[in-house]
């Protein structure tokens, strides 16, 4: 062990000097202070996840379902004409059977207009606004265009809702 006061070895008997413990906690404060304020500096557009897989608001579930499956993803933004419409998961495929999937548009089963956030706003801000509304993923939109999305997964929080038990993911 080190006094921290004068970074000298201590002995393993001694007991550390007030100064030392005091400096401890000071030197504690100081860096959780200063985690703080990077936290709140630290912006979505660079957490966001830019490269997208998104779906129609026309295509089938049975479409969503094979992207989904095939990239191991749990939801995916719907999109028309480079505008967000809607957002789909997995768990509101819930109530449907794979064989009725190739007749049910995405837009019925999508949740439109979704809760959003731009690329400038705080990852703290994003964290609060998922939790506050038992949300797994933000779309991130950029001047009325999806730039990207932004998960519980990468703010390292729990999803809200547990994987589908249903969903066959293997």
């Amino acid at each position: 062990m080190y006094r921290l006061d004068t970074f000298q070895p201590m002995s393993a008997g001694r007991n550390w000097p007030i100064n030392a413990t005091f400096t401890t906690a000071c030197l504690l404060h100081s860096l959780l202070i200063k985690f703080h304020q990077l936290v709140t500096k630290m912006l979505v557009g660079l957490r966001m996840t830019k490269t997208l897989f998104t779906i129609g608001p026309d295509d089938s579930l049975a479409d969503a379902h094979a992207i989904l499956k095939k990239y191991g993803l749990r939801r995916l933004p719907v999109v028309q004409d480079g505008e967000l419409v809607g957002i789909l998961s997995e768990y509101d495929m819930q109530g449907h059977r794979l064989m009725s999937m190739d007749a049910i548009p995405v837009k019925t089963v999508m949740t439109p207009n979704p809760v959003v956030v731009t690329p400038s706003e705080t990852l703290e801000y994003a964290a609060n606004l998922m939790t506050k509304r038992a949300i797994g993923a933000l779309p991130v939109v950029s001047h009325g265009r999806l730039a990207g999305i932004l998960c519980a997964s990468d703010l390292m929080i729990p999803e809200p809702r547990p994987a589908a038990k249903w969903w066959p993911h293997h």
